[in-house]
């Protein structure tokens, strides 16, 4: 005998930005940012991975209010600047040795050959402790919000 589960509860649709970030839930969004801009930083792209970062960091902050919403923030905030530390330090080291990797987005499409290559070069240097760290912030588990 099969069984399929049918879920069939309906939310409440909101375009209201002050009505969104009451009710946000910031576990589910510190858990995004966290994987995405991992991710970014995964394929080199560091500048994308810092804005990213930085630009949920600033959601959190304006939409914590609750005691819960200040606890999920307290709990992601460690990570958050693990990240950018990690990140601005190779960016740093990268100048220190000489290389500059431009990752700008706005990069003319001959540039964007020498863009892609950086990235690469980005990833092939990163050492198996970075690698390690960004794989499991990227790859973190979202088992503990499903059962909500």
């Amino acid at each position: 005998m099969k069984c399929i589960r049918v879920i069939s509860k309906a939310q409440p649709v909101t375009f209201d930005d002050a009505v969104a970030e009451r009710e946000v839930d910031l576990d589910v969004i510190g858990l995004n940012a966290t994987r995405n801009a991992a991710r970014f930083a995964q394929q080199g792209d560091y500048s994308r991975a810092r804005l990213y970062n930085l630009e949920q960091a600033d959601l959190m902050k304006r939409a914590a209010r609750t005691e819960t919403q200040l606890e999920s923030m307290a709990a992601w905030a460690p990570q958050q600047r693990a990240l950018e530390e990690q990140l601005q330090d190779d960016m740093v080291q990268e100048l220190d040795e000489g290389i500059a990797l431009d990752d700008a987005d706005d990069a003319a499409p001959a540039e964007k050959e020498v863009q892609a290559a950086n990235l690469l070069f980005r990833t092939a240097r990163r050492n198996d402790d970075k690698a390690n760290k960004l794989y499991q912030m990227a790859s973190k588990s979202a088992k503990k919000y499903v059962n909500k």
